[in-house]
């Protein structure tokens, strides 16, 4: 039975003045002693230990140092997507599902897309190698929305969608560069994320390409993008870009790569086109509407791990020998700790999956968050099998299969109980 709300339950009116007097009196009391003690109070604490930039946030839900979780989480591994005697897969990249558990796989190798059925089953490749209809030269991300299958091409600019029913081309999205707005954040810029919105819109970042008198200080601008590839507003909000190493030496070429130690920009959209921003340097993570109108926050109290240089060099995101990485970080000041966060992303029931850096390196702590930042679950997941999708019931991970050393998408059925 629902109950009423508080000012339903009693018809004070029934009670006389004088009795209505007294009612007045003894619900002041309970309703100061209710706030001297309840979790208001107990935040206090917490507050205390806020990010100084998050301190003017209205609307800010300070949660417990260790909140306890809802449910339990558990996983039952069911399929694996991958190479086969059907397919040789040359470099997977992303891959999204849609709603009938059909995988899409990126190839950044032969640039196309190879779809599996349900079953994990082969079915065929779409798109190839080119620069005319359907054709890509750096598929970039991929996106699932009401029956079509969209896919970036950085190189191109352009948005490739194509039909989940026949997987046959159905158009292509031309970035409008001559309509681009004329700011300082879009010279020279290329899409970086893109998401599609309920009315078929799009809501897209914009990057800068790696600058040596610029390592630290860039922004990454948000802008809404109809349904042609037009800009439809203004700047709508912007996030502070990843700070970069840099390796410079006498005859050296000059170096620099995406900083994994100084925090970096995390975003998601919910159903119903909400935004979700936030930095990995803390456990901080804002909404704003579709329009960047900022509307709450939530921030989880978290002990971050203490950074060392000797762990910095083994960071498995180097993809450079060992000399260049150390002269890299001989030449920044790193932080006392590791990031708070390492990624972030909405499921289709819109909860929120973070993952969180801990001290064992081996593994992620991840965090399923209610919207308003209300702790589900939390379990520990492989960090070299990353959580990518969860969609229909079924989580997807990346993992690299022990017999062969090749890469597979592989399928588990979540239960939370």
């Amino acid at each position: 039975m629902k109950k009423l709300p508080f000012y339903e339950q009693y018809n004070l009116m029934d009670y006389g003045p004088a009795n209505l007097r007294l009612f007045q009196i003894i619900s002041c009391g309970v309703l100061l002693v209710l706030l001297l003690f309840s979790g208001s109070c107990s935040h206090q604490n917490q507050a205390d230990n806020l990010p100084e930039h998050a301190r003017d946030l209205e609307n800010l839900i300070v949660y417990d140092s260790e909140p306890e979780p809802e449910f339990d989480i558990n996983f039952q591994q069911t399929l694996k997507f991958g190479d086969s005697e059907d397919v040789l897969i040359g470099q997977p990249g992303r891959f999204v599902v849609d709603g009938q558990n059909k995988v899409y796989l990126s190839d950044l190798k032969q640039n196309r897309i190879h779809v599996f059925r349900d079953d994990g089953h082969y079915l065929k490749s779409i798109g190839r190698e080119g620069e005319g209809p359907g054709e890509f030269r750096n598929i970039s991300s991929l996106k699932t929305f009401s029956n079509m299958l969209y896919a970036s091409d950085a190189n191109l600019q352009r948005i490739t969608v194509f039909s989940l029913d026949s997987l046959a081309l159905n158009r292509t999205i031309l970035l409008r560069q001559d309509e681009k707005p004329d700011i300082e954040e879009m010279k020279d810029s290329f899409l970086r994320h893109f998401f599609v919105r309920q009315d078929g819109t799009f809501l897209m970042s914009f990057g800068q390409p790696f600058r040596l008198d610029k390592p630290t200080g860039k922004k990454i601008p948000f802008f809404n993008i109809d349904s042609e590839g037009r800009f439809i507003t203004d700047k709508i909000f912007e996030l502070e870009d990843s700070r970069y190493l840099i390796s410079e030496g006498p005859g050296q070429p000059t170096i620099g790569m995406a900083s994994p130690f100084h925090g970096k920009p995390l975003v998601a959209v919910s159903g119903d086109d909400h935004i979700f921003s936030a930095r990995t340097d803390e456990f901080l993570i804002q909404t704003h509407d579709s329009e960047g109108n900022y509307l709450q926050a939530f921030y989880h109290p978290f002990q971050k791990t203490r950074l060392t240089s000797n762990e910095a060099l083994d960071h498995p995101e180097n993809r450079f020998d060992r000399e260049t990485f150390e002269n890299m970080i001989e030449n920044t000041d790193l932080p006392e700790t590791w990031p708070a966060l390492s990624g972030m992303f909405m499921d289709d029931e819109d909860q929120l999956w973070v993952s969180a850096i801990v001290e064992d390196f081996d593994i992620y702590e991840w965090w399923v968050l209610e919207e308003t930042g209300e702790l589900i679950t939390k379990f520990e997941w492989p960090r070299n099998e990353p959580i990518e999708v969860v969609k229909n019931g079924k989580m997807y991970t990346r993992q690299i299969d022990e017999e062969t050393g090749l890469e597979q998408v592989v399928r588990y059925r979540v239960e939370i109980d």
